[in-house]
């Protein structure tokens, strides 16, 4: 679904904060300040791109006052559109580091301890969606989107929303399409929607969102990767022989859409090839079984993989999940 060497962006909501007391400000292990509500919505654009909307309550239960806020997203294409704190707007700052993007929102007086404050962002991210690609049959164009969060401070609530895009539905191609389980899923009238609510989440603990969707080629924002020789054959033989040409032609985008990995070892070729063929997910001991090896051997056949960025574990429940970053 992707190209071998795609690097995935994905959001970290890491909130941090800066407070007046310069000791505690170097050195503090903990965050003074607590997420009472956090609700992020990912809408989910055809073009590639992705609108964030994140609203937090947070209560400064320490005993000095913070000055700022800071919130770190894990792309390096972000664009900050608002900013509000209590319903006022605000300046941003970006700094752009090797992996990640901070935004730093001045207070206009501080958060004193015991007092609680509203933050709203809304922001653009030009990473956080795979590169388009083409269905098997040729008629949908399929991306995937990853989104983290691992937090700096407590969060007592947490809420997140993935909005397709219009037409769009959940990848049929793929075993697992969403990464975990939605709580549930509504409808605008044009958009599907998703929805987890997770509840509390610790300082440290990551957390992973995975959608995989297609939408109807007339329906698409971008050009997909098909070859210029397949439409230019079936312009040149035109009319009936688009009928005659149709279905070498798809089987010449199936191969296409057929990955041979370089530098990686016969037992990893075959590892990704039931990944792929179960659709880009499965269980990591759905492998195991497949493969007739031992769950050892194919964890050691995995972290090698991971460490490629070819495939990502992820905790689902009491079992792993394996979903395959190329196809």
């Amino acid at each position: 679904m992707t190209s071998i060497d795609l690097v995935f962006r994905a959001l970290i909501i890491a909130a941090i904060v800066t407070i007046s007391s310069p000791i505690l400000a170097h050195g503090a292990t903990t965050s003074p300040v607590v997420v009472d509500r956090l609700i992020v919505t990912a809408a989910i654009n055809a073009d590639g791109t992705t609108n964030l909307h994140l609203e937090a309550a947070l209560t400064n239960v320490g005993t000095d006052a913070v000055s700022s806020l800071e919130f770190r997203v894990d792309s390096l294409q972000l664009l900050v559109s608002s900013a509000s704190v209590n319903s006022t707007s605000v300046e941003t700052s970006l700094t752009t580091l090797e992996r990640h993007t901070i935004i730093q929102l001045g207070l206009a007086s501080p958060l004193e301890p015991g007092q609680h404050l509203f933050v709203r962002l809304d922001m653009t991210a030009h990473d956080l969606q795979s590169e388009a690609s083409l269905s098997a049959d040729g008629i949908m164009e399929e991306r995937s989107f990853i989104f983290y969060v691992r937090p700096a401070m407590p969060v007592m609530n947490f809420t997140f929303n993935a909005v397709l895009p219009p037409h769009a539905s959940l990848s049929s191609a793929s075993a697992a399409p969403l990464f975990p389980t939605a709580s549930g899923n509504m409808t605008d009238g044009e958009s599907l929607i998703f929805y987890w609510n997770l509840g509390a989440i610790d300082v440290g603990q990551e957390q992973v969102f995975v959608v995989k969707y297609e939408i109807p080629l007339s329906q698409s924002a971008t050009t997909v990767g098909i070859p210029s020789w397949l439409v230019g054959s079936v312009l040149f033989f035109g009319g009936a022989g688009v009928a005659v040409l149709a279905p070498w032609v798809l089987r010449a985008v199936r191969r296409l859409r057929h990955v041979r990995y370089v530098g990686i070892t016969r037992e990893e070729q075959e590892l990704l090839s039931v990944i792929e063929r179960k659709g880009g997910s499965c269980p990591q001991k759905v492998l195991s079984v497949e493969l007739d090896m031992s769950q050892a051997k194919v964890s050691m056949l995995l972290k090698n993989l991971e460490e490629r960025g070819l495939v990502r574990r992820f905790r689902d429940g009491r079992e792993n999940m394996v979903h395959l970053m190329s196809e």
